[in-house]
C-alpha cells in the first residue's frame, strides 16, 4: 500500500482496498464493477481462491478490467496469462518496475474511460469502447451491442435511445427501418 501510494503518479482521489481472498473481490465486483474498480493488483497466492483464479474470472466479467498479477511462484506465470493480466511482477517487486507498470496502467485506465459506456448484463458488468462497437440492434426488450472484440453480442435492457445518448458520437446513426 506504501509503494501505491508513494507512486509520483498517486492521485488523492483513489481508493486502495484490500482483499485477503479473490471470492470477496469478485462478490464486490460483480456488485459495482468497474464503478469501484479502476486498476486490479492480484497475488496469485491467497487463500481459497488463487489471484490466477480469480484473474480468470474477473476478465470474464470484464472484458477490459486492468488486471497486475504479483507472485513470488515464477513456476505459476504461463498458467496466469489465463486472466489476460496487463503485466506480471515477481516478488521481490522493484519499485522502479513497479511505477514502469504503474504508469501504463493509469494510461490504460484513462483510455477505458474516455469513450465507454457501461453495460450490464445478466452476468456481467462490462464496459465497452465506443470505437469497438460495430452497431446496437434492438430485438423485442432488449438491445444487443455487436463489437469488434467479441464473437456473441452483449445484450442488456436498456432502450435504444438510452444507447444511443451514451454513446453520443457522431459517427453513430440511429437507422429506422
Amino acid at each position: 500500500v506504501n509503494l501505491l501510494k508513494n507512486y509520483p503518479g498517486f492521485q488523492n482521489d483513489w481508493r486502495i482496498q484490500i482483499f485477503a481472498d479473490g471470492a470477496k473481490l469478485l462478490f464486490e465486483y460483480e456488485l459495482h464493477g468497474r464503478d469501484l474498480f479502476d486498476l486490479i493488483l492480484l497475488d496469485i497466492d491467497m487463500p481459497n481462491r488463487d489471484g490466477i483464479t480469480t484473474g480468470i474470472e474477473l476478465r470474464a466479467m470484464d472484458s477490459q478490467a486492468v488486471i497486475i498479477l504479483i507472485t513470488n511462484l515464477q513456476d505459476k506465470s504461463l498458467p496466469a496469462y489465463d486472466a489476460f493480466p496487463l503485466y506480471y511482477l515477481v516478488k521481490p517487486v522493484q519499485v522502479a518496475k513497479l511505477y514502469q507498470v504503474l504508469t501504463v496502467a493509469c494510461k490504460q485506465v484513462a483510455e477505458r474511460k474516455a469513450a465507454t459506456i457501461q453495460v450490464r448484463t445478466a452476468k456481467t458488468h462490462d464496459t465497452i469502447a465506443v470505437h469497438d462497437i460495430i452497431y446496437v440492434e434492438k430485438t423485442q426488450y432488449q438491445i444487443s451491442i455487436y463489437t469488434k472484440r467479441r464473437r456473441e453480442p452483449l445484450c442488456c435492457y436498456k432502450t435504444l435511445k438510452e444507447i444511443t445518448a451514451e454513446i453520443n458520437q457522431p459517427f453513430f446513426y440511429r437507422v429506422h427501418h
